[in-house]
């Protein structure tokens, strides 16, 4: 960094010029079934320098922009910088400003920074192998762990540029990457899970919670064929309103695809079985949302994006509200959704579908209209619950939130707070004929 900006100041045909500076240090273990194949401890420095060029398009203020990356210091970084500044020259963007200089409030990485992951490493890395093998030892006649994969992982991050802007900020990161077999090994649930914070996931609790729906998704049936009510939770809620968060973000606006303006009815006009209440907030400990600054440095903030079914307001980041020429509010962070009235345990009444784990679930942020392969589900009948798999839920989740209703209990996962379940009244699965 002490080299890097110095030579962009001297770069006198730049406009403007941001550097992102990150120190990653990982302590690592991969197991193999209860035995420790190998333990790792690395660390890297990687910085990304971006530069810009003022530039003319049409009598209008244009914008060149390039970026590189490189890990530490390299003997060619200079050649790499000029050859971004060479490429900066050939492009004509619409023009933005960087982040004027800011101080974030310090208790702010409280949201996203463990220390006890930077000063126990090791002592953690112990404890996942005890986990580990007490887990094998216990379950060892009815489910196999393949391989576990463990990464502790900090990062202090520091962003700086040509305003005077020089934020740094550290975060840290917990990532579980394993896999478990049935006893028969005809069956296998894979699982990748990241959290900021070591206590957010109980490895003990998550193998024993996984080894459960193993054991439901080998006895598991084809879903029926038809339109259900069905309620939607655990993997569906991480993307379920990825629909609303692009249709109300900056670029939507700019690209003139937002199907909303501000004070908008999301319901056009019809009555909700149920109010939705969309936010988005960086004040959240250990979600991965948290975070102080958007990419070019401008301070994240919470915002109420929608409520009770009118829109409030649009997630406009720095660089948008240029483009746009609106006021700036944040860029998006994490998704907070209101709770509802009704007892996630009373969603189910007779032929109800529950539908938690998918092969993939993003509804297309322009028409709203989603699929996903089901891994696990379970069809609520005559007083059981019956675990179903493969076949498919499609619908769409503008039209659909019409006959939402939301659960009152709440959860808190990877980027995503509020209501533990979201029921349907009608989606349509594609299963057994």
């Amino acid at each position: 960094m002490n080299s890097i900006e110095p030579y962009l100041k001297n770069r006198t045909e730049l406009k403007a010029w941001q550097i992102e500076m990150q120190e990653v240090h990982s302590e690592e273990i991969y197991m193999v079934s209860n035995k420790t194949e190998a333990i790792r401890n690395t660390s890297v420095t990687r910085n990304t320098v971006g530069v810009f060029l003022d530039q003319k398009e049409n009598e209008k203020d244009s914008m060149g922009e390039s970026s590189v990356r490189f890990d530490g210091m390299p003997d060619t970084w200079k050649e790499d910088i000029d050859g971004a500044i060479e490429s900066a020259s050939y492009i004509k963007n619409p023009a933005y400003e960087l982040s004027e200089k800011w101080l974030p409030e310090k208790e702010k990485t409280r949201y996203t920074y463990d220390a006890s992951i930077h000063k126990n490493a090791q002592e953690l890395i112990f404890k996942i192998e005890e986990t580990a093998r007490r887990f094998c030892e216990k379950h060892k006649k009815r489910t196999s762990l393949s391989y576990l994969e463990t990464h502790f992982k900090t990062r202090h991050r520091r962003l700086s540029n040509s305003k005077g802007l020089d934020l740094l900020y550290p975060q840290s990161e917990v990532l579980y990457d394993f896999s478990l077999l049935s006893q028969d090994r005809e069956h296998e649930i894979q699982v990748f899970m990241t959290r900021n914070f070591f206590q957010d996931l109980p490895l003990y609790k998550l193998l024993e919670d996984e080894a459960a729906k193993l054991e439901q998704i080998v006895t598991a049936v084809l879903p029926p064929t038809g339109n259900f009510s069905v309620v939607l939770a655990e993997e569906a809620l991480d993307t379920l309103f990825d629909f609303h968060i692009y249709q109300l973000s900056g670029e939507a606006l700019f690209q003139d695809i937002s199907i909303w303006k501000e004070k908008d009815d999301i319901y056009d006009g019809k009555k909700p079985v149920e109010q939705l209440n969309l936010s988005t907030s960086p004040e959240f400990q250990g979600c991965s949302g948290s975070i102080c600054c958007d990419l070019l440095g401008y301070e994240t903030k919470p915002v109420d994006l929608i409520t009770d079914g009118v829109v409030t307001n649009f997630a406009i980041d720095g660089k948008y509200s240029h483009l746009l020429q609106k006021q700036i509010t944040s860029g998006y962070t994490n998704t907070i959704v209101g709770s509802g009235e009704t007892a996630y345990e009373d969603f189910f009444t007779n032929g109800t579908i529950e539908l938690l784990r998918f092969s993939t679930f993003s509804p297309d942020p322009i028409s709203g209209n989603f699929s996903g392969e089901i891994r696990l589900g379970f069809i609520h009948k005559n007083g059981k619950r019956i675990p179903i798999r493969q076949g498919s839920v499609t619908g769409n989740i503008k039209d659909g939130l019409l006959t939402c209703n939301y659960s009152k209990e709440r959860v808190r996962r990877q980027n995503y707070i509020g209501p533990a379940g979201v029921h349907f009244e009608s989606l349509t699965l594609a299963g057994d004929v």
